[in-house]
């Protein structure tokens, strides 16, 4: 991982727990808030559904790694490992490839929803859903940089992390 990858993931991280911190500390208050003082605090439900959309698509983009991924593995383990290169780089274009195609109906549709409002907080609905776009470009993105890394001559070493094999042992999922 390079400095800068390992950078905007840490910054990621601590966004998405300060987001998360917000999330717990707001459903807490609105909990106390409605069951003790009998009075909710009418915009917290919908703060808190913003604020989990947000950091969902941010974690996912940003901060899980490759190995962190749900796969199936069935065929994938029963290959050699340049079987299993070749596996990713086809897998990782087509992902690539689906996702670059749907992104302007995304980016169009997201642009659309400056009309429309959350129904508390009246946050306009383009930015509220803004990081799914982030999410699918970042998504592209690297997909790239794997099917770069597997090209290259050192896809050993891309093959591994996509594996897992290069973590600290107490680092593994």
């Amino acid at each position: 991982m390079t400095r800068v990858t390992a950078f905007v993931r840490r910054s990621a991280e601590f966004i998405a727990a300060l987001l998360f911190g917000a999330i717990v500390l707001t459903f807490g208050a609105n909990i106390v808030a409605r069951y003790v003082f009998s009075r909710p605090i009418i915009w917290a439900d919908e703060l808190v559904v913003v604020l989990l959309i947000w950091v969902t698509f941010l974690t996912a983009a940003l901060v899980t790694q490759e190995r962190e991924q749900v796969i199936f593995d069935l065929v994938y383990e029963r290959l050699s490992p340049a079987g299993r290169r070749v596996l990713l780089i086809v897998g990782s274009a087509l992902l690539a490839a689906i996702l670059a195609a749907a992104l302007p109906a995304v980016i169009s549709y997201t642009a659309f929803l400056w009309r429309e409002r959350t129904n508390v907080l009246e946050w306009r609905l383009d930015r509220v859903y803004a990081c799914f776009a982030f999410f699918l470009i970042v998504l592209v993105v690297r997909r790239l940089a794997l099917i770069v890394g597997l090209l290259g001559a050192d896809w050993q070493r891309t093959l591994a992390a996509v594996e897992g094999r290069d973590a600290p042992a107490g680092d593994q999922a």
